[in-house]
């Protein structure tokens, strides 16, 4: 396979639907408004909605594509998130820091919590104004031509040709996951959450408070006040997330499966949160393919590789994939960079799992396996610290595509107490 081909977009195919797909169909059909854009999903097969937050770089691109702050929050009955407060991840304080997106690079200001099906029900229903066509079908397989690059989809209600596919078939990996020349990098090995209880709390019991930066707390009415932040609480076996939107707060347990099931999840969910209404169970396992650009496919979002929920990593690099690709562009830097990018992601959210808690199997199986290159980086008490004239340190720093250095800084100290030095 040669290393640039110029993509013909004249008939892309986007494969699944879905927050992801349905952003790849209007980014393409926006940046590209010669093309004939179809997304092929079937009614009959549900997306996951892992989590219901997003990073600045996400709205952003949303707001590219012609959408206003004010619709933006109307249609995806979105909230603000200024960023993430954890509670209960350092042994240590066992208190409460803010992972705030000021300190990200490109600070955008600030993302939004969404609501999964509205936001994909908005996406939708705005591509078809635009010209983007929807096919309720399923894919059964799919024809090469001689430089093995698809040129007909298989459908079970027809054909459809195309030029280019984006793979956003989720979990399923329908297309990327069929290359065998594709490797699979395995994170399981470091990241230990592989499987998730959801559930949703009502809304009418919190009250959004913006300027505080506490964690929240009940006011003089007896109302939970909380911030405009996701909450990351730290549990037994992994954490929980309380995400609100403007109907409800999403909920998720995120655990290993090695340690409890899904109902002693579900029970220690109730044991903090007696009015949790269950939702659904998915199970995962972190990783990422070594190319996620291969002919003429480009797999985004899930398909491509997830980690875990934590830090909102995957519809940030859902943006990042869109804005770093072109018709033109080298299949090796654009799959070195986007695999450099998964692992950084992956250090980055390890990281956060380093703050001493030993009070199960859970929390002292981030002691025992520190990824060697994130070693570079951390002092002899696995704080975050400035090498002066360390070439291995300052590549590392300088080579950041996601999170920046202040946000390492802050996790660093929320997790050791103790300021960078």
């Amino acid at each position: 396979m040669v290393d640039t081909y110029q993509q013909d977009l004249s008939k892309v195919v986007v494969l699944g639907g879905g927050n992801t797909g349905w952003t790849t169909a209007l980014y393409i059909k926006d940046r590209y408004p010669e093309s004939n854009v179809t997304v092929l999903a079937s009614s009959e097969i549900g997306t996951v909605g892992v989590g219901e937050g997003t990073t600045p770089n996400y709205f952003y691109l949303l707001q590219s594509l012609g959408f206003s702050e004010r619709t933006l929050f109307k249609e995806l009955k979105a909230t603000k998130k200024t960023g993430i407060i954890f509670k209960k991840w350092d042994k240590t304080t066992w208190g409460t820091y803010y992972h705030n997106f000021s300190d990200m690079m490109g600070n955008y200001g600030y993302a939004i919590h969404l609501d999964t099906n509205a936001t994909t029900n908005f996406l939708m229903k705005e591509g078809i104004k635009r010209g983007i066509k929807h096919i309720d079908a399923k894919y059964l397989t799919h024809l090469n031509n001689r430089d093995l690059h698809i040129n007909k989809i298989i459908t079970d209600k027809g054909d459809i040709e195309c030029t280019f596919v984006f793979d956003c078939s989720g979990f399923k990996r329908v297309l990327i996951g069929n290359y065998e020349d594709n490797k699979w990098n395995s994170y399981t090995d470091h990241l230990k959450v592989n499987e998730g209880v959801t559930f949703t709390l009502p809304q009418e019991h919190y009250q959004i408070l913006p300027k505080r930066r506490g964690g929240g707390g009940f006011n003089k009415d007896g109302v939970l006040i909380r911030e405009e932040a996701t909450y990351a609480i730290a549990a037994k076996y992994g954490w929980m997330f309380e995400i609100p939107t403007q109907e409800k707060i999403a909920g998720g347990y995120l655990f290993n499966n090695e340690y409890i099931d899904s109902e002693e999840a579900w029970q220690e969910i109730l044991e903090r949160y007696p009015e949790a209404r269950l939702g659904r169970n998915i199970k995962f396992s972190a990783g990422s393919y070594e190319k996620v650009y291969m002919h003429n496919v480009l797999a985004v979002g899930l398909s491509a590789g997830f980690l875990e929920p934590l830090e909102a990593t995957s519809l940030m690099t859902v943006a990042y994939q869109l804005e770093n690709w072109g018709p033109g562009v080298s299949y090796k830097s654009y799959n070195d960079k986007i695999k450099r990018l998964n692992r950084e992601n992956m250090l980055f959210v390890y990281y956060h799992y380093m703050g001493k808690r030993n009070d199960t199997g859970f929390w002292n199986d981030y002691l025992k396996n520190i990824p060697e290159d994130l070693k570079i980086i951390l002092d002899k008490n696995n704080r975050v610290e400035v090498k002066n004239k360390d070439k291995d340190w300052d590549e590392f720093v300088r080579n950041l595509q996601a999170f920046h250095w202040g946000s390492w800084s802050i996790i660093s100290e929320g997790i050791s107490g103790k300021k960078l030095t």
